[in-house]
């Protein structure tokens, strides 16, 4: 709980650097010509606030802790599963409309740039497949929830060290292949798609609209599946040996 509130406290921090001072071209191009102090909280905003790992650690921490001690406690894992599958869906749905509706970079900012609402629906409906920390955490309780199913099957629950090795593993898979990943999907859709701001999406074809919503999860701009439910799996893994 006091991580989680001192890094909105950092975000908020980092956003009012960002949107208030003039230094962000400086910082980009040469950070070490900065005065001290500017130095100092932007090193700490950046790594505690804008790195969104962190709260997908936390959130995950927090997830796997109450989701163990409920299994142990006699919890039917299957309702346990599904309602946690239905949480993460109804959130992820929730993002989307963030994204398109309540992101201040999307219809508010044409809204006040002179934009009609209809013209800034029709030039941001597209961020629907944008993917940031809401969207992450929701996939990451999804995922974690049906894997954390079929290990604590025959008192698995139990199983400590085999569960948090298993999402370690996991880990380290979405996290080290990432690169990769990416190259994959930019040689699929002739674009970076980890890079490529929803309003500057090139459909293929009307199929692209319906598959790019499930496979834009693992690497579409700009949290992307791969690599952030990496960090996802290692908040589960602190999580685990937190409850032996």
């Amino acid at each position: 709980d006091f991580m989680r509130g001192f890094a909105i406290i950092c975000i908020a921090m980092f956003h009012l650097l960002l949107l208030t001072c003039d230094l962000v071209a400086q910082a980009s191009n040469d950070p070490f010509s900065l005065p001290i102090f500017y130095l100092v909280i932007t090193v700490l905003t950046v790594v505690l606030a804008h790195w969104r790992g962190l709260f997908l650690i936390i959130s995950s921490v927090v997830h796997i802790y109450t989701m163990t001690n409920a299994v142990r406690n006699g919890a039917d894992r299957k309702k346990l599963c599904l309602s946690k599958i239905k949480f993460g869906l109804i959130l992820w749905v929730f993002g989307m409309f963030r994204e398109v509706f309540l992101n201040e970079w999307s219809i508010p900012m044409l809204l006040t740039q002179g934009s009609t609402f209809a013209e800034a629906f029709a030039n941001r409906w597209t961020w629907i497949y944008l993917m940031e920390a809401l969207e992450d955490i929701a996939w990451g309780i999804i995922f974690t929830s049906v894997i954390f199913y079929f290990l604590t099957a025959n008192n698995g629950v139990e199983k400590y060290n085999r569960n948090a090795l298993v999402f370690l593993g996991l880990s380290a898979v979405f996290i080290l292949f990432a690169p990769l990943i990416n190259q994959l999907a930019t040689a699929f859709y002739i674009q970076d798609p980890a890079n490529t701001s929803p309003d500057w999406i090139e459909f293929l074809g009307w199929w692209d609209y319906p598959t790019r919503l499930i496979i834009g999860l693992f690497v579409t701009y700009n949290s992307p599946l791969f690599p952030m439910l990496g960090y996802t799996f290692a908040g589960v893994v602190l999580g685990i040996l937190m409850t032996r």
